[in-house]
């Protein structure tokens, strides 16, 4: 065993190999470490977003909730209606009541004369 000599470029050889080997290893690792991280940041980034939409939608729902329904809108434009005609009679009577004091007043002109 003391006689052989060692063989230099067999050893250079395992060296280079195993060098190759640990590197391959390593990018590897790196590779699958920074896809997942990748993969956290979009998974987090999406998370943000939904959580912008839940805000909105519950904001929407809210809204709806309260929103008037529809025999509630249509008691509402019955009664601006029934207000529409008692405004338009109360206006014609108002017309009329001034037209009616114009000739009592003409005539009350006309006695003095």
């Amino acid at each position: 065993m003391m006689g052989e000599a060692i063989d230099w470029t067999m050893a250079r050889f395992l060296l280079d190999v195993s060098q190759v080997v640990g590197l391959l290893g390593v990018s590897a690792y790196a590779w699958w470490i920074n896809r997942h991280r990748a993969t956290g940041k979009a998974i987090e980034q999406a998370n943000e977003r939904i959580d912008v939409l839940e805000r909105r939608v519950d904001g929407v729902d809210h809204d709806l909730r309260h929103r008037p329904s529809s025999d509630e809108l249509r008691d509402l434009w019955r009664k601006l209606d029934e207000t529409n005609q008692g405004l338009a009679h109360a206006a014609s009577t108002n017309e009329a009541l001034g037209k009616q004091l114009s000739l009592v007043h003409q005539h009350l002109l006309e006695q003095r004369k």
